[in-house]
């Protein structure tokens, strides 16, 4: 019948199931991705540095599982709604809201005490990564977020997250000739991208896609939709693949497609892709 004692939460947090981080999101990154980038930087240069701490952050996992799929970690720190939604393979997902500050417990009673450390732990987690996230746009490309420094502090504010740094050092780069030749060279390699069959290959090919348009999107020059890949996806197979299963192939989509007339083009890709 004794009280509960510092020992008590001490023990609620030792046997919490939220992951320990070991490894900083830096530790994660090559050399390369971390290369600062001082000058004649393009929206493709931030795109690709987003998607490498993107990737990083699904390895962090978290216990937000209310508002987030677990197997994606901390990626909605950093992700682009549409970059979200191709992540977790559901047009209709929303980017979630950071996670709030748990309410602290008025009656100091143990279960609800464990409760609340149990979800103060992760609440700190995201803090603390999407801190560490946005001082790496710093690091990667310096002086980029001075426009939203405060003049009294020199410092950013609170307010403003790591997927907000991300958003406006994007929106400022804006287009450049840099940009428009790397808008061509990437939708080349898009439409040109060769398949090679083997068991699971073909999944790998639509990722390799996908990455490709995400990168092209990203630059800003013009949005490549879905119906681009999976033109190229049928030419690209059809170049591999024996000509009567193909025909097989092709007919029965045809007929799916057929069926799903008016379903909107994110699942109509989605059902291509699962076909193919």
């Amino acid at each position: 019948n004794r009280g509960t004692t510092a020992g008590d939460y001490s023990f609620f947090l030792d046997t919490m199931t939220e992951p320990t981080v070991n490894k900083t999101i830096e530790e994660y990154l090559t050399k390369a991705q971390m290369k600062p980038i001082t000058k004649d930087r393009t929206s493709i240069d931030i795109s690709i540095f987003r998607e490498a701490v993107g990737n990083t952050l699904t390895n962090i996992t978290s216990i937000y599982s209310e508002e987030v799929a677990e197997d994606l970690g901390h990626a909605y720190l950093v992700d682009k709604l549409h970059h979200y939604r191709k992540r977790r393979e559901d047009h209709n997902a929303c980017l979630p809201k950071p996670q709030p500050r748990p309410k602290k417990p008025t009656v100091m009673e143990a279960y609800t005490q464990k409760t609340y450390l149990y979800s103060l732990k992760p609440y700190w987690l995201s803090q603390n990564l999407d801190r560490e996230a946005r001082a790496l746009i710093s690091k990667k490309f310096p002086d980029s977020l001075a426009g939203l420094m405060c003049p009294a502090t020199q410092c950013l504010p609170p307010s403003v997250t790591a997927r907000a740094a991300f958003d406006y050092i994007e929106e400022m780069t804006g287009a450049t000739t840099a940009s428009n030749m790397r808008h061509q060279e990437l939708l080349q390699g898009l439409i040109n991208r060769e398949y090679v069959p083997g068991i699971s290959l073909a999944k790998l090919y639509f990722n390799q896609c996908e990455t490709d348009q995400h990168r092209i999107n990203a630059i800003g020059v013009a949005i490549i939709p879905d119906t681009q890949i999976m033109v190229g996806a049928q030419l690209a197979f059809q170049k591999v693949i024996d000509s009567t299963v193909m025909q097989i192939m092709d007919n029965a989509w045809t007929t799916i497609s057929a069926t799903n007339l008016y379903s909107s083009p994110e699942i109509t890709y989605r059902q291509f892709k699962a076909h193919y």
